[in-house]
């Protein structure tokens, strides 16, 4: 992304056929998909919330992905139709962007102002014009910089921010780096500007600092899922009446032994590339991986967010003007928090022989006819986000398929792709623990499987 842009480029969505087409994208991506995704995600910038729900309310933030679901669908070779199809199906639920509060739009500058100003949902708004200004003068590099790696408070609360909501803001940075359009990049870190950042600061920061200490052993993601599996108070740590399975499940009854856990995962600057890879194999493991068996399989509506996000530290990996130590702690932070998740979901045993061994519906799947029921699936993006991190994950990881850490192997993508296809609700419709959903919540919480279907 350039040095600088004007506020007018800043604030609109400019989508360029043949060039904003994604790390991972078919081989002819439409012009008239590419085109129609501009104007409905121009809508998108101008007029709607990036939450559909009120915390006052309902108690939690849920998601607008209408960003996400338009680019992977760019990406995955879907027609215009389709585009807007999908787009006007998912409006009516969303919120209307909030009015502008000029008082404080104004004085964001100021850091007393900024500092209050955070974790306010009504502030939306003010924070995307703020940052808009912020990129048309710094540029999304400077402001990255700056907002995010720059490592002091500043910098370091919107980091963890970007954690927040399920990882729905970072998700959102990446569309907007890997797209090109720093107006994404806005929304991104506006969105992140206005979630509470809760304990995820406490507990990241602690973690950190406990993994500098001298002697503490290093072990893959992979590994510390399968120990965190074999750990009691881990598998016990939360269950499923518990509404925030992470505070009030994991580190209220088993703080110890994630944090001992959690600090063994850490990423250096030297060890990007297959770290990277790493992560994007570790997080297909722990979402497809995560089974029973004797019953259908089922992804876990909460540890496929690991998966999804994970695409983007290919993205991050390749720019340039992010800092190794950025991409570094991008990484460790993500696996971190991937652990935490696996372990508030019950800390379910991987067992990947129930994807290996599952008989696909369809005879004659393939990755083209995995993708196609993906695009056409009538949700809010979740199922097409998490195929082409599948996909992508299966390109990434491929040079490394003889490590032990790499345990999705081979044929094992397209296999866990095909069962994801093959289970979704043709219903559809957005996700919620209230919706019809595609998905399960709480994989390795026993009741939890009780409505899947046996095999």
């Amino acid at each position: 992304m350039s040095a600088s842009a004007s506020a007018d480029r800043v604030s609109s969505i400019r989508l360029e056929p043949g060039k904003d087409v994604g790390i991972l994208h078919v081989p002819t991506v439409n012009t008239e998909a590419v085109q129609a995704a501009g104007r409905v995600l121009q809508q998108n910038h101008d007029d709607i919330h990036p939450f559909f729900s009120y915390m006052d309310r309902d108690g939690v933030h849920m998601h607008n992905h209408l960003v996400h679901h338009a680019l992977t669908l760019v990406a995955l070779g879907t027609n215009s139709d389709q585009v807007r199809h999908f787009y006007d199906i998912n409006t009516p639920y969303q919120r209307p962007a909030v009015p502008i509060n000029e008082g404080v739009l104004g004085n964001l500058s100021q850091s007393s102002v900024y500092k209050k100003s955070l974790g306010n949902e009504d502030n939306y708004t003010s924070f995307l014009r703020f940052f808009e200004s912020e990129i048309a003068a710094k540029g999304v590099p400077g402001v990255l910089q700056e907002y995010m790696f720059a490592e002091d408070f500043k910098s370091d609360d919107m980091f963890v921010r970007m954690y927040m909501g399920l990882l729905h803001p970072l998700i959102h940075l990446g569309f907007g780096v890997e797209f090109n359009q720093p107006a994404i990049v806005a929304e991104a870190l506006a969105q992140a500007a206005v979630h509470s950042d809760d304990y995820f600061f406490t507990f990241f920061h602690e973690a950190e600092a406990l993994a500098k200490r001298p002697g503490v052993p290093k072990k893959s993601l992979a590994e510390l899922v399968d120990l965190a599996a074999a750990d009691e108070n881990c598998r016990k740590a939360a269950n499923s009446e518990i509404f925030d399975k992470m505070l009030d499940g994991v580190l209220k009854n088993a703080k110890a032994e994630f944090l001992n856990l959690a600090v063994q995962y850490r990423v250096e600057e030297d060890e990007i590339e297959v770290r990277t890879a790493e992560l994007c194999n570790a997080t297909a493991y722990i979402t497809v991986g995560a089974q029973r068996l004797n019953k259908s399989p089922r992804m876990d509506f909460f540890l496929l967010h690991s998966l999804n996000v994970s695409i983007f530290h290919g993205v991050f990996a390749k720019q340039s003007w992010i800092p190794n130590s950025a991409k570094a702690r991008l990484l460790t932070y993500t696996g971190r928090l991937a652990l935490l998740t696996h372990i508030s979901m019950g800390a379910p045993t991987m067992n990947l022989d129930v994807i290996r061994n599952y008989n696909a519906v369809n005879t004659e799947s393939s990755w083209e006819t995995v993708i196609e029921r993906a695009v056409n699936h009538p949700d809010d993006g979740h199922a097409a986000k998490m195929i082409r991190a599948l996909k992508y994950a299966e390109q990434v990881t491929a040079p490394y398929t003889g490590r032990a850490e790499f345990r999705v192997k081979g044929g094992d993508f397209l296999k866990a792709g095909v069962a994801i296809v093959d289970t979704l609700n043709p219903k559809g419709g957005k996700a919620g623990p209230y919706e019809d959903e595609s998905w399960i919540r709480g994989a390795g919480f026993d009741d939890v499987w009780d409505s899947v279907p046996d095999a």
